[in-house]
C-alpha cells in the first residue's frame, strides 16, 4: 500500500476526514465578534515604521483559527466570566502564539503558512526575526498593564518553556532517538504551554482557588497531547525525520529508528489504532476535568462582579466539551 492511499485510508477510517481541510471550532455565537480580526490588531507605535504594525496586522495576525483566545474565553465563561474581562489575555496568548510561527517558519525554513507564503518568503529572514521580536514584545507589555501582575511572570515561564521545547526537539532528532516520554515533554512543551496558559490565566485574573487554576493546567496539557497527537495522525505516512506519536509507535512495533524512513501499512494502521484509543482516553478524562471545573464554579460565579448568566455558562462548557470530542474524533 502506497504512502499517498495509505493517508486517504487514515483521514477516512480514523477521523472520518473531519479535519483534512481544518477543524470548524465549536463557539458560542456570543464570541464570534471576540474572535474577528479587528480585535487582534497591533496600534501603531510612532517609535517605528508604520510598515511593521501594517505588515502584521495584514499578513500574521489574520486568518487564524485563534484557537488558543478560544480557550481563554471558553475557560472564563466556564468559570462565569464574561468575554470582555479575559479580551486583553486574548490577545496576549495570540500575539505570543503567532509571534512563535514567525521565528517557527525560519528555524524549519518553511515558505509555507496557513496555505499562504510565511513572512519570511514574503519579505525576509531577518524582517521576520524582527516582526517576531516586535510581537512577542507587545504580548508582555500588555501582560504588564494588566491588574493581576502575576500574569508576566507565568507568560515568561511559557516563553521559557517553548523555548525549552524547541531544544529538546533538536537534541533528540540530532541523537536520532526518541521515546514517548519525550513525545510527551515535547508535546507539553509546544503546543501544550500556551493552551494551559490561556485556560489558566482567567482563574488568576478573577482570583479563584488554586485548585481551580490547576484543574484547568491539568486540562490543557491534556488538551495540547490532544491536539498535537491529532495532528501526529493526519502526518504519519507523510512526515519523516520528525518526533511524531504514530511513527513512533510503529517503529517500536517494527523494532527500527522512529525516524527511519520506511514503515510497513501494518505497523502504521496498529499504530493509528493506538493513537486514536490514546485519544479516546485521554477525551474522557478531559471531559471529567471540564465537568469538575463547571461544578466549581457553579459555587462561586453567582457572587462574583465578573459574573454572566447561566445560559452562556453553560454553553462555554458545552463548548469546550464540543472541542475535545473535536480533538478525539468523537
Amino acid at each position: 500500500m502506497g504512502a499517498s492511499l495509505f493517508l486517504l485510508i487514515l483521514k477516512t477510517w480514523v477521523l472520518g476526514g473531519a479535519f483534512a481541510a481544518g477543524p470548524v471550532l465549536p463557539k458560542p455565537d456570543l464570541l464570534n465578534r471576540f474572535l474577528t480580526d479587528r480585535n487582534f490588531q497591533l496600534p501603531a507605535d510612532q517609535r517605528f515604521p508604520r510598515q511593521i504594525t501594517q505588515l502584521l496586522n495584514r499578513v500574521a495576525l489574520r486568518e487564524g483559527k485563534r484557537v488558543r483566545p478560544l480557550l481563554c474565553f471558553l475557560s472564563a465563561g466556564t468559570l462565569g466570566g464574561k468575554p470582555h474581562s479575559v479580551r486583553p489575555l486574548a490577545c496576549v496568548v495570540e500575539f505570543v502564539h503567532t509571534a512563535s510561527l514567525l521565528h517557527d517558519d525560519v528555524l524549519d525554513v518553511s515558505a509555507d503558512r496557513r496555505g499562504k507564503p510565511s513572512l519570511w518568503a514574503m519579505t525576509s529572514v531577518k524582517s521576520a526575526v524582527l516582526n517576531g521580536n516586535y510581537l512577542l514584545a507587545e504580548a508582555i507589555r500588555m501582560a504588564a498593564e494588566l491588574e493581576e501582575k502575576s500574569h508576566v511572570l507565568t507568560m515568561l515561564e511559557s516563553i521559557k518553556e517553548m523555548t525549552r521545547g524547541e531544544v529538546l526537539q533538536s537534541a533528540i532528532l540530532k541523537r536520532g532517538s526518541c521515546t514517548l516520554e519525550d513525545w510527551n515533554q515535547i508535546a507539553d512543551a509546544k503546543t501544550g504551554v500556551l493552551f494551559i496558559w490561556s485556560l489558566s490565566a482567567p482563574a488568576r485574573e478573577y482570583g479563584l482557588h488554586p485548585e481551580v487554576g490547576a484543574d484547568l493546567e491539568e486540562l490543557g496539557r491534556i488538551l495540547g497531547r490532544l491536539f498535537q497527537a491529532r495532528d501526529d495522525l493526519l502526518d504519519a505516512p507523510e512526515e519523516r525525520g520528525e518526533v511524531n506519536r504514530v511513527l513512533l509507535r510503529a517503529a517500536e512495533i517494527e523494532g527500527i529508528s522512529p525516524f527511519a524512513k520506511e514503515f510497513r501499512p501494518d505497523s502504521l494502521a496498529q499504530a493509528a489504532e493506538e493513537t486514536l484509543a490514546y485519544l479516546k482516553a485521554e477525551g474522557t478524562r478531559a471531559e471529567a476535568l471540564i465537568e469538575k471545573i463547571s461544578k466549581s464554579a457553579d459555587a462561586i460565579w453567582e457572587d462574583q462582579p465578573f459574573a454572566t448568566d447561566t445560559g452562556y455558562q453553560k454553553s462555554c462548557v458545552q463548548s469546550l466539551i464540543g472541542l475535545t470530542r473535536l480533538l478525539t474524533g468523537g
